[in-house]
């Protein structure tokens, strides 16, 4: 809605006793009565066409039939047609290259021209009424479709025909008819399943069981019809499951989910959980000679001897512990088989990582999961130190679980439900 049409300026009217009426006051009462209504119409509803005003017309005619009907233009005035009108097509040939015209057939409202006013009879017929028009929209052709210019709103299209040789080349179209319908507001409403209690149960396909799912309740919303649903799992997703066999302790629990059987009071919440992930459990692996060797490697090529030292906290110690800043004494292996001190090295940190790397790599794991499940620092804040045989734990990498497994034991739905707390939210729009 837009201010461009204008809010008129009204005045309420008032009379006394003894007061000579006036055609001039008696139409400002009735002009204030029209202008109030139109603005309602303008404001509060629609413009198009609200009831019939059908154009008919077969291929070959030279007119076409407007039905009565009624309508309402972008200024909120009511467009009337009490009877039906018989209107002869544009008389053209068609375009200059043999092709049709395209007329549009157009209502607009009749606005009274001063001196137009006519004697109408009064309710009982006898003698002369008060004067007046009539109350019918004005009909006619337009070369150009009004819709696209100024005349939005204001000339109605009713139809658009082509034109070729004074008649009709086709059927009428109403296809650029605008109807008034009220604009239909949609109902939204919202819910969620309780938490912790929501059953599940196993989703089946035939024989196979690829899921879970629920139903989910929405007769409290009091839909009519139909709605669109729209539906989101809630709860968590790391399970704990140590009752599947010799499946690991933990297991992630996710996969797609849709809206299935869809009703105005209910719908199922399917989750499918072909795709399970389970997190092996903790294990632990030693830190070897060829972990020592990785990080000495740079020091002594190429022949490597273990009988090094290195120096720490002022003492001499055998190599079974490297740590960030230590002094190492690594031996060199000659042609003859003889061993000699290359020289003292200071370890860095990049040293010691070397051999986080070559543990990582011989376990199957990444170095930054070694650093995470051991609590090591490798800022180079403190110390970071490899002792020989040490047992770091070793975090496997997600396996691939039957869901068919877990969905088949008894409490798993009831740990869904509780321990993971899987509910569903929800969102219905009927239109």
């Amino acid at each position: 809605m837009s201010i461009d049409d204008g809010i008129p300026t009204l005045a309420s009217a008032r009379f006394a006793d003894g007061q000579r009426l006036t055609a001039t006051g008696l139409d400002a009462v009735g002009d204030r009565a029209d202008q109030l209504r139109w603005l309602h119409a303008r404001t509060l509803h629609n413009w198009g066409v609200a009831l019939g005003l059908e154009v008919t017309g077969a291929r070959g005619d030279r007119s076409v039939r407007v039905g009565p009907g009624y309508a309402v233009d972008r200024q909120g005035r009511e467009l009337l047609l009490a009877d039906p009108v018989e209107l002869p097509v544009p008389p053209v040939s068609g375009q200059a290259d043999g092709s049709p015209a395209t007329y549009f057939l157009c209502a607009a409202y009749a606005d009274p021209a001063p001196g137009a006013a006519t004697r109408t009879p009064t309710a009982t017929g006898a003698g002369a009424g008060a004067a007046g028009w009539p109350e019918q929209a004005t009909l006619r052709w337009l070369d150009a479709d009004p819709a696209l210019g100024d005349r939005r709103g204001l000339d109605l299209v009713l139809a658009a025909v082509p034109v070729r040789g004074c008649a009709l080349t086709d059927p009428t179209s109403g296809s650029p008819r605008r109807d008034d319908v009220p604009g239909g507001q949609p109902y939204v409403t919202a819910g969620s399943t309780p938490p912790g209690a929501t059953p599940w149960t196993a989703w089946q396909v035939g024989t196979t069981t690829v899921g879970v799912q629920t139903t989910v309740t929405t007769t409290a919303a009091g839909f009519r019809s139909v709605p669109t649903y729209s539906a989101q799992l809630v709860g968590e997703r790391l399970l704990t499951a140590t009752t599947v066999g010799a499946a690991p302790t933990q297991v992630i629990v996710d996969g797609y989910s849709q809206v299935a059987e869809a009703a105005a009071g209910s719908f199922l919440f399917r989750v499918g959980l072909q795709s399970l992930r389970a997190l092996g459990p903790p294990t632990t692996a030693p830190v070897t000679a060829d972990d020592f060797l990785a990080v000495i490697r740079r020091f002594s090529y190429p022949g490597l001897g273990l009988y090094s030292t290195h120096t720490e906290g002022g003492a001499t110690r055998p190599l079974s512990r490297l740590c960030t800043g230590a002094s190492l004494t690594v031996w060199q292996q000659d042609a003859a088989g003889n061993f000699s001190p290359t020289g003292y090295h200071t370890l860095s940190l990049d040293d010691v990582n070397a051999g986080l790397t070559s543990f990582a790599a011989r376990n199957g794991v990444d170095p930054a999961q070694v650093v995470a499940q051991n609590g090591l620092d490798v800022s180079g804040s403190s110390q970071l130190c490899l002792v020989l045989n040490q047992q770091l734990v070793v975090a496997r990498g997600p396996a691939p679980v039957n869901a068919v497994d877990l969905v088949s034991l008894p409490d798993f739905p009831q740990r869904l439900s509780v321990e993971l707390g899987w509910h569903v939210t929800w969102v219905g729009v009927e239109s």
